[in-house]
């Protein structure tokens, strides 16, 4: 079940984001008629070509170059001939990175295919309905399988899924009845969960466990609770999307999460409570959206997590408080607007916060207090507008360092309720504030 129209683009900049370059060209940019030829060409002309971290590299495969012209992309067959394809690491100098969309669809002749490490992403299709593909040997480093990569592929029996794979697509290996092994009514293929039967209330993933694909539980309205083993690291784009009946989701305090992918809970609008492992580095645009029952989310003390995404706990009308970690940079456009019900947001002396997002806390119309670090260096637009009950904004630096933060436009009501960090009783008029037990609180 497709939840929502994105395009391949989209989650590949997600999911691989240090590397998101590399996939803005899909096609190269204009070149002259004779370099087009050169670039875009079949390799034909390259059957003396060797490459060192691949046995027997196919010959004759089209490809583009990408944008940074060091890397190209694989786009379909060409005049190879070979059955048993072997995925070059290297084509006329230009290291392989991606495998294109639907570059070798219903390729009947492919029995076998090898996908070596410096390829980082396999685009939706690319093996779509090649009916006798029976074996995939995929090389550690590849990061991204796309939406229906290998769908259809009735004869496959065997795949290597390295632990470099972050991100499986939606209906990645719809139709593979040879190769998912079902237990409890989810359905695996190695150590991914990629599809469930809807069967019962209670999940409980099976050890060893180190992803959930895209979606794979979206829309399961019978769904109550589920278990996550200490081995799974990465939750992909809407898994659990408008599981509504979703109230309870149970995590170690030794769990090795690492990422919770856009939209992964949106809509989970019985979930009451959430806490969030310290090994957790990325939580994806709106990842708790709408969750209106959301009132307890928890942080665990050595939290790693660098950013609160755009539009992250949008609507999350019961959260009352929130204890931002240390390790927070920024806070995403939007990310708790609507939270009408937020009260407090706390920040420690040693927060890193160096950025509050266009409209993060527009219409939060019960909030009180903030504490707002003196690492902060912008606070953008519309950021605090419509918190109609904002009385003290608690800034841990001095006036002369508050005048220097970049404030835009409709935070006018900062100015008039900022309190500035004093650690003994000043003797100079103004707003003052000092802790007291751990506890900001005006002189």
């Amino acid at each position: 079940m497709k939840i929502l129209k994105k395009s391949s683009l989209y989650i590949v900049l997600v999911v691989l984001l240090c590397v998101a370059m590399l996939f803005t060209a899909c096609g190269t940019e204009k070149k002259s008629d004779d370099e087009d030829e050169t670039r875009a060409k079949s390799t034909k002309e390259d059957a003396t070509q060797t490459t060192e971290s691949v046995v027997n590299p196919s010959k004759g495969l089209d490809y583009i170059v990408n944008s940074d012209n060091e890397s190209c992309t694989i786009t379909g067959i060409g005049i190879c001939t070979d059955t048993k394809l072997n995925i070059p690491s290297e084509i006329d100098g230009y290291s392989v990175t991606l495998i294109d969309g639907s570059a070798f669809e219903k390729c009947e002749k492919l029995t076998s295919v090898v996908i070596p490490g410096n390829v980082m992403a396999i685009g939706e299709g690319a093996f779509y309905a090649c009916g006798n593909l029976k074996s995939i040997t995929i090389s550690d480093g590849v990061m991204y399988i796309g939406e229906d990569a290998f769908s259809g592929c009735t004869s496959l029996k065997s795949i290597t899924i390295p632990n470099s794979v972050m991100y499986i697509g939606e209906d990645a290996f719809s139709g593979c009845t040879k190769l998912i092994k079902t237990e409890n009514g989810v359905s695996y293929v190695d150590k991914w969960a990629i599809d469930w039967d809807s069967s019962g209330t209670t999940v409980v993933l099976r050890e060893n466990t180190v992803g959930i694909g895209e979606a794979v539980f979206a829309n399961c309205a019978r769904m109550r609770s589920i278990t996550f083993p200490d081995s799974l690291m990465y939750i992909a784009y809407g898994a659990f999307y408008n599981c509504d009946n979703l109230t309870t989701v149970v995590l170690t305090q030794n769990s090795q999460l690492t990422s919770i992918g856009d939209s992964a809970f949106y809509d989970c609008t019985a979930l009451t409570s959430i806490s969030i492992p310290d090994s957790v580095t990325s939580i994806g645009d709106s990842a708790f959206y709408g969750c209106s029952n959301l009132a307890n989310v928890v942080f665990t003390e050595n939290s790693q997590l660098t950013s609160i995404g755009s539009r992250v706990f949008q609507y999350c009308t019961g959260l009352t408080s929130v204890a931002v970690p240390d390790s927070i940079t920024s806070i995403g456009d939007a990310a708790f607007y609507g939270c009408s019900n937020l009260a407090n947001v706390v920040f420690t002396e040693n927060s890193q916060l160096t950025s509050i997002g266009d409209r993060a806390f527009t219409l939060c119309t019960e909030l009180i207090s903030v504490t707002i670090p003196d690492s902060v260096t912008s606070i953008d637009e519309w950021a605090f507008y419509g918190c109609e009950r904002l009385t003290a904004v608690y800034y841990t630096g001095t006036a002369q360092e508050w005048a220097k933060i970049s404030i835009g436009f409709f935070n006018d009501q900062l100015p008039q309720v900022t309190h500035y960090y004093s650690k003994t009783n000043p003797t100079t008029t103004g707003k003052y504030w000092h802790y007291v037990n751990g506890v900001p609180t005006p002189w």
